[in-house]
């Protein structure tokens, strides 16, 4: 088996489109507008690391990006923050796949902000895959309270 064919079955576009979907509906539901675009690119590597994934599962509706992650961080979160830059190039083709999927199960409106014509809960998932959905919408919450710029700023994100 190929890496690449490894990384499809881990990473599947329904998956992936799955995620993306829990992150804009916990975005709308703090922004009708929905999210910055580029915003998506920065999700799959939040969700997919066990230790921003862990403190992203403890988070609240009122959460914001400094009481998540950076008010009394741990070495291990700061560490992890730092290499979201180098990520961000290793999920970009990955996300894309998921975008696709997702626009073509739901209706996406795509400009420079995102919106899902659906919301979903992350409350009716069951088994080891909730945690992953919570993740996804409370960070969906938490950079919807962030302007994008200072998002980007936080954590010396360049590739987009």
């Amino acid at each position: 088996m190929k890496s690449k064919d490894l990384v499809n079955l881990m990473f599947s576009p329904q998956w992936v489109a799955k995620l993306l979907h829990y992150f804009l509906s916990g975005a709308q539901s703090i922004s009708k507008e929905g999210i910055k675009t580029e915003l998506l690119y920065l999700s799959l590597p939040f969700i997919i690391d066990d230790t921003t994934r862990g403190k992203l599962v403890s988070a609240v509706k009122t959460s914001t990006f400094s009481t998540t992650f950076q008010n009394n961080s741990s070495l291990e979160i700061k560490n992890s923050l730092i290499q979201k830059n180098e990520q961000i190039k290793q999920f970009h083709e990955i996300t894309n796949s998921g975008i696709i999927y997702l626009g073509n199960i739901e209706n996406l409106k795509i400009g420079s902000f995102i919106v899902a014509s659906k919301t979903i809960d992350y409350k009716k998932e069951k088994g080891i895959s909730r945690d992953y959905c919570k993740a996804a919408y409370y960070l969906g919450v938490i950079f919807a309270r962030e302007d994008y710029r200072s998002v980007f700023v936080k954590l010396g994100i360049t590739n987009i």
